[in-house]
């Protein structure tokens, strides 16, 4: 039996004064695993959208994990705060009179998966792409 290990490209903690350089690390490490044109910046979308959502909601701070297995990207955002409040999953959009909340609905949309875990120390998101877009 073969067991394949994802690929760690990129891990960093991160907080408000961090998000841009974390942004442009994660970008380069998107290209040189093969992500390209609108799907590669739809994912640092959905990225830079969790990494703000953490700051805000998250404690302050978290840390970020990117990894590559065979034709799939997974970024991995950790943070402390309390996880999500019950019905915001991101799988419905804020109404249009809100002001907020669009973020984990935009990473719905622009990533081929996203997955939301209650951990001991907070809340984990894992953001899924595919290098290759499905036909």
């Amino acid at each position: 039996m073969h067991i394949r290990r994802a690929r760690l490209l990129y891990r960093s903690s991160f907080d408000a004064a961090s998000l841009g350089v974390v942004r442009r690390r994660v970008l380069r490490q998107l290209h040189l695993a093969g992500l390209s044109g609108r799907r590669a910046d739809g994912f640092l979308i959905a990225v830079a959208e969790i990494l703000a959502n953490a700051v805000e909601h998250g404690g302050g701070s978290g840390m970020i994990e990117l990894r590559h297995e065979g034709d799939l990207l997974d970024c991995d955002i950790c943070d402390e705060g309390p996880g999500l409040p019950p019905g915001a999953d991101g799988t419905h959009l804020a109404a249009p009179t809100d002001e907020r909340g669009r973020g984990l609905h935009l990473a719905h949309m622009l990533c081929d998966q996203v997955v939301h875990h209650r951990v001991v120390t907070g809340t984990r998101i894992t953001l899924t792409i595919a290098i290759t877009a499905a036909a």
